[in-house]
């Protein structure tokens, strides 16, 4: 997890508005040669006089490890939202 400032990357339509050379295009490869599911849909990062955008990224090798993500008000003058979830780690048979 964390913040990448990749914003030429789009994980919902899988595509990225940058040139193969870029780092931006090297680093969605890489996630997805490792076969990473990038959990966050939403906006993350919100400034007045800038486009929204998702530079906060949070990776697993399961999608389903992610539960209840939810996108909260930002801390103090910060211009990026706080997340939170629950991680699964453990699933007990029942």
């Amino acid at each position: 997890m964390g913040d990448f400032n990749y914003r030429e990357i789009d994980y919902e339509s899988h595509t990225v508005h940058a040139d193969t050379d870029s780092e931006a295009y090297k680093f969605f490869v890489t996630t997805q040669d490792l076969y990473l599911f990038q959990h966050i849909t939403e906006e993350t990062r919100i400034r007045e006089g800038t486009t929204a955008s998702v530079l906060d990224y949070v990776f697993t090798d399961e999608d389903r490890f992610v539960q209840d993500l939810n996108y909260e008000t930002p801390i103090g003058k910060s211009d990026h939202v706080c997340l939170t979830w629950n991680y699964i780690v453990n699933v007990e048979d029942t």
